[in-house]
């Protein structure tokens, strides 16, 4: 009798122990199930691939302020910024599995994971920051966000412009006309609609990560890079870059996606104030991103950069073409159709 009344006492203080344990952070986040409880304390690991002072850096600190404010510390955000916990492709495949909460991502590069998003990468898509804010806020973004969710299976919250692409050259690479690009090598990014445009100018693309872009340069394996001013600010381009060519090839967006796995754990209470809190941080980005990329010019032509004043009207059929073909090959004349409306 002693050795039964042993074994229940024992049984029921490990399925107390049990019970209890289940309550614990089991992962990145605490909450436990869709229900959600409001007194589970939550921790979203939140990682990217950019600066802290850059403007979407920034954004991201921003919310990880306001969402801790708001729930009086019961939802933190840990920001791992720098590409700290990987860089766009591993933090796409950790919101997958459920190892990362939530991240940034270049369209350019979620692109490779849902093909229609890649439209908004085509040279020369949209005529301003404003004109691509308000057409991906619209129809075109709930279309695009529904879908990421149903082929990739994370969760896509928010779709903003970031800036226009310009290309740098290198200190002995100084050019006349785009003909002059025809065998230069130049860093792109991992996108085919940036590759596709610069072949067209007869350029060899190197695809390479951000983190390895300025180490490309200083060791000549390429001649140049493209990219945004301000994140070209950030990394001090003028150190290596001296002139600058204002092809205007592409208007960069960025996504802040979620784990479907968290989101799923998650009350409906929490969901609709992250995306409320997300939004409210998108109004502060955006002003603070064109601003960020005026100074960002000013700044490399303080520090000695120039630009070459070049007819760059070539641009224009050569957007076309690579338009045309890319929208054609990828079968996204319902995504091209939505945007020719919102713009019309």
């Amino acid at each position: 009798m002693k050795k039964i009344i042993l074994s229940v006492l024992l049984f029921t203080a490990l399925f107390l122990l049990g019970a209890c344990g289940s309550s614990s952070n089991g992962g990145s986040s605490s909450n436990s199930g869709g229900s959600g409880s409001s007194s589970e304390k939550i921790v979203l690991k939140f990682g990217h691939h950019l600066a802290e002072t850059h403007t979407l850096g920034k954004q991201v600190e921003l919310f990880a302020q306001k969402i801790a404010e708001k729930t009086d510390g019961r939802i933190t955000v840990d920001v791992y910024a720098n590409g700290q916990i990987g860089d766009q492709r591993d933090l796409i495949e950790g919101l997958k599995i459920g190892t990362v909460d939530m991240s940034l991502g270049d369209t350019a590069v979620v692109s490779n994971y849902y093909t229609p998003l890649g439209i908004l990468d085509l040279p020369q898509m949209f005529d301003s920051m404003e004109e691509g804010m308000e057409i991906v806020s619209g129809e075109l973004g709930d279309v695009f966000k529904e879908e990421i969710e149903q082929q990739i299976g994370i969760k896509t919250l928010v779709i903003e412009p970031v800036g226009y692409r310009f290309t740098v050259l290198g200190k002995e690479t100084k050019v006349s006309s785009l003909d002059d690009f025809n065998g230069l090598k130049l860093r792109t990014l991992e996108s085919p609609q940036i590759v596709g445009t610069f072949k067209e100018l007869g350029v060899q693309t190197v695809a390479l990560p951000t983190g390895e872009a300025l180490s490309a340069m200083e060791t000549g394996v390429v001649d140049g890079l493209e990219s945004n001013a301000e994140f070209l600010s950030t990394i001090s381009i003028w150190d290596l870059g001296k002139y600058i060519v204002e092809t205007n090839h592409n208007l960069t967006f960025e996504t802040i996606n979620i784990s479907k796995a968290t989101w799923e754990k998650l009350s409906a209470e929490d969901q609709k104030l992250i995306v409320e809190t997300l939004d409210e941080s998108v109004d502060a980005y955006f002003q603070d991103a064109l601003a960020a990329n005026v100074s960002a010019r000013e700044l490399m032509e303080e520090k000695g950069m120039e630009t070459l004043d070049i007819d760059v009207s070539k641009m224009d059929s050569i957007s076309e073409k690579v338009t045309e073909e890319y929208v054609k090959a990828n079968t996204l004349e319902k995504y091209h159709d939505i945007i020719k409306k919102a713009k019309e």
